[in-house]
């Protein structure tokens, strides 16, 4: 059985969406996986060293998770969403999703050039990801945000 540690960047502000929808998915995703909800210690108020720290939590946890998955607490999370990111066998995926206001963005960027060839000067390098782009199969991006990612330990 996977296992996998869910880590969730907030201090008990979980939106009422999130919360029925993590419900959700969780009873569901136990009966198929080993799961470890991973939550902030500490006050920090900068996302980045939240999302640090709670990633060396669950690096430490015994035994090791073999999937560490952030999530945030304004995303709703659909049940059988682990088992499409977990099929499709990569170090890094995400999930789609859109900035939180207007304009609501899709948070993933595409490599304009590529990032390797020294003779691509100047910026910007990436691109946003249109939504008309996408079909049911993954797409390789340069960037993307931290609202739902699965990496692989």
């Amino acid at each position: 059985m996977k296992r996998i540690a869910i880590c969730i960047p907030t201090y008990e502000r979980w939106f009422p969406e999130f919360r029925r929808s993590f419900q959700e998915f969780y009873v569901d995703a136990k009966e198929r996986f080993k799961l470890a909800i991973v939550e902030p210690s500490g006050k920090s108020a900068l996302i980045h060293l939240v999302r640090d720290n709670l990633a060396k939590t669950a690096l430490a946890m015994n035994p090791r998770p073999d999937y560490i998955m952030f999530i945030d607490t304004d995303m709703v999370v659909p049940r059988g969403m682990l088992d499409v990111l977990l099929g499709r066998d990569k170090q890094i995926i995400a999930g789609i999703f859109h900035r939180r206001g207007h304009p609501y963005d899709i948070l993933a960027w595409k490599w304009r050039r590529d990032p390797e060839d020294e003779s691509n000067q100047g910026f910007p390098l990436l691109a946003p990801i249109e939504a008309e782009n996408l079909g049911k199969e993954p797409i390789k991006i340069g960037a993307c945000g931290f609202g739902c990612i699965l990496i692989k330990t």
